[in-house]
């Protein structure tokens, strides 16, 4: 008699990594103040920041508004425990959407602190008067 066999364990698909960083070639402090000091600044970042803090905030009000729909449906439809459900799962959803939206504000607000921070922390370039942003 014949033992059955088990077939052969699939094949796995190799576990994702993060590459390494290629190391950046140092810079002169002069060569890096010059590009610090040469742009815009960081006015875009907290345009953008606010931007995205104000999408949160509407969208944490809609959150608010779609579970009170959802209890709404469940309180007052005798048949609608499903939809209620997804309803208020819905407003969950909504609810971590708001949260990655402000912490998408909260990252580029400390981008551009940390702009603003390096941009008055080193020397100005030496070979050029730069304009004041502030």
């Amino acid at each position: 008699m014949n033992m059955p066999t088990l077939p052969p364990a699939p094949r796995q698909s190799p576990i994702a990594t993060i590459p390494e960083l290629p190391s950046l070639p140092l810079v002169a402090g002069d060569v890096f103040a010059s590009e610090l000091h040469s742009g815009p600044g960081a006015g875009d970042l907290r345009d953008f920041s606010r931007a995205w803090h104000d999408n949160a905030n509407e969208i944490t009000h809609w959150a608010d508004d779609t579970r009170t729909i959802g209890f709404k449906v469940s309180e007052h439809w005798s048949s609608g425990d499903e939809a209620a459900h997804n309803i208020v799962s819905h407003a969950k959803w909504l609810d971590s959407a708001a949260a990655w939206a402000e912490g998408l504000s909260v990252a580029a607000e400390a981008v551009a602190h940390a702009f603003d921070v390096a941009s008055t922390t080193p020397p100005l370039p030496m070979n050029s008067p730069m304009p004041s942003r502030m």
